[in-house]
This record gives structure tokens, C-alpha cells and sequence, in this order.
């Protein structure tokens, strides 16, 4: 499973899920997980497990539909 993969996922849910928990799944690190990805409202699912909010986007680059968040231990296979 890739990352576009995921993200599209959490996109077509409106789903949250931490930087670690999509790491998890797609493999590496969560530091860096997003690295040459646009900061857009489709990205912006994938958030910091310390606040619920993707790091480094101004509020106009985040999906305005706050919804609860995943952490690592709560995102499976199962949930894409």
C-alpha cells in the first residue's frame, strides 16, 4: 500500500490519521512521511498525534471538516 493510496482513503472518509499510523502502514518513518507533497486539503488528513492538525499548514491548506483522528494504534489494514 502506498501513500496515495492511504491518503485517498482518508480523503474519501474524511478521515484523520496520524503521521505514525500511516507510517505504520506504507512503511518508514513518520518524520518526513509527507515530503514532497503539496500542502493541500487532500494531505491534510494525515495530522500530528500531539494535536490533531497536519504540521506546517496554514488553516486556508486544511479540509475545513474537523473530524476525530485516528492514532497509530486505532488505523489498521482493515480501516482502507
Amino acid at each position: 500500500m502506498d501513500l496515495d493510496y492511504v491518503v485517498r482513503q482518508l480523503n474519501a472518509r474524511k478521515q484523520r490519521a496520524t503521521y505514525g499510523a500511516v507510517a505504520g502502514i506504507v512503511g518508514g518513518l513518520a518524520r518526513g512521511l509527507m515530503n514532497g507533497r503539496p500542502k493541500s486539503h487532500e494531505y491534510s488528513w494525515v495530522v500530528a498525534k500531539s494535536n490533531g492538525r497536519p504540521t506546517g499548514y496554514t488553516n486556508g491548506q486544511i479540509h475545513p471538516e474537523p473530524l476525530p483522528y485516528f492514532g497509530s494504534t486505532d488505523l489498521s489494514y482493515q480501516a482502507l
